[in-house]
């Protein structure tokens, strides 16, 4: 995958010392050469032009370092390695070798539109914000669906938000050391003790990653739920009721929910390894008030209920039963095979094409 390594620098933007960087985006990478390029190439053609690429690589041993090497002609971007530091550690390392006053966190999984730096800057400089949360698409080969408005405790990502440096420091944030699910307490942290501002636009383009082998995903859903637990811990410590609610809803509603499959499907079952991300996940049932359960859709009730018991087989046939959806609003289907989109670089003018669609006629989507 060498192809797009001859346009991956900035162009004309390129010649000289670089100025001094309103914004950093800090990447960590390790064996992305499937995806990675597209990621830099996303950063380094920003409409802001006063940014700088912090790339922090964890060991590669793909085509990664060539493409990274091949991008560097562009001199904003700038690489550090990191062989043996987890992600978390990763980020907190691109972050501290970073200079720009705002600071903003990618990944290979995702790309940013065109403007999305831009606009974020000038959201965060207008409003004094030291926290800018932004909208997300994200495409699968079958679908595409619009995040809905970012809200306080539900979206805790990283890389769908721009921070003030020295606000960020001043608060002492940090990275879980984590391998999966760093950002997830760090991004609580960030909404609870930040001026925060929501920008109603994507800010990331999301690409679903497949082909990930059982341990693999044994390994993101232990690491997920045991965050999970220190920011369910970090909510009560608040005594802030509303909080609580709206955390648990995010949590039964969408997180929780998505990574079910790999605690219940039938070998997970029989894998001791994966009994306390069980616990884990019973807890946070359990941990829910009525009015969250209230609202909680029937096909989440069905199985939450023995979840929460304990009862993990029942729990897993009730999974497997509900039944799936015909019809998925403001989604856009594809049944094209995923390799033949890639190699035509037909889903990345899907997701382009579309968010030109909503800057047009409005932001309307489904929330993922």
């Amino acid at each position: 995958m060498h192809e797009p390594q001859a346009d991956l620098a900035g162009g004309p933007r390129s010649a000289g010392a670089p100025p001094a960087p309103v914004l950093s985006v800090v990447l960590v990478t390790k064996d992305d050469d499937d995806r990675v390029a597209e990621t830099v190439w996303s950063v380094l053609h920003q409409s802001l032009a006063e940014l700088e690429l912090v790339v922090v690589d964890r060991g590669s041993v793909d085509d990664t370092p060539d493409i990274l090497e091949a991008a560097a002609s562009d001199s904003r971007l700038r690489r550090v390695d990191a062989a043996t530091l987890s992600r978390g550690a990763a980020r907190d390392l691109g972050l501290a070798r970073s200079r720009g006053t705002y600071v903003m966190f990618a990944d290979a999984d995702g790309t940013l539109p065109e403007h999305a730096c831009a606009a974020a800057v000038a959201r965060a400089r207008r409003t004094g914000a030291e926290l800018v949360v932004g909208r997300h698409v994200r495409f699968t080969p079958r679908r595409l669906t619009t995040s809905a408005v970012p809200a306080v405790a539900r979206d805790r990502a990283c890389w769908n938000r721009l921070v003030d440096r020295a606000a960020w420091n001043t608060a002492g944030l940090t990275f879980a050391g984590t391998e999966h699910a760093d950002d997830l307490l760090v991004a609580l942290r960030a909404d609870l003790t930040l001026r925060r501002e929501v920008l109603d636009e994507p800010v990331q383009i999301r690409r679903a990653r497949v082909g990930r082998t059982r341990p693999e995903r044994a390994a993101r859903v232990r690491d997920h739920l045991t965050q999970e637990l220190a920011c369910l811990a970090e909510v009560r410590d608040r005594q802030d009721p509303a909080l609580l609610d709206a955390y648990l809803s995010g949590v039964l509603d969408a997180d929780l929910w998505s990574h079910l499959p790999a605690l219940l499907e039938p070998d997970a079952l029989t894998d001791p390894g994966l009994d306390t991300a069980r616990e884990a996940a019973a807890t946070l049932v359990r941990a829910a008030p009525p009015a969250v359960w209230r609202r909680l859709p029937a096909d989440r009730l069905r199985v939450y209920t023995p979840l929460g018991h304990g009862r993990w087989t029942r729990a897993a046939a009730s999974l497997t039963a509900r039944p799936r959806p015909t019809t998925l609003a403001g989604r856009v289907r594809a049944r094209a095979d995923r390799a033949a989109l890639a190699a035509a670089g037909a889903t990345e003018a899907l997701v382009r094409g579309a968010l030109r669609g909503r800057s047009a006629g409005g932001s309307g989507g489904a929330a993922s």
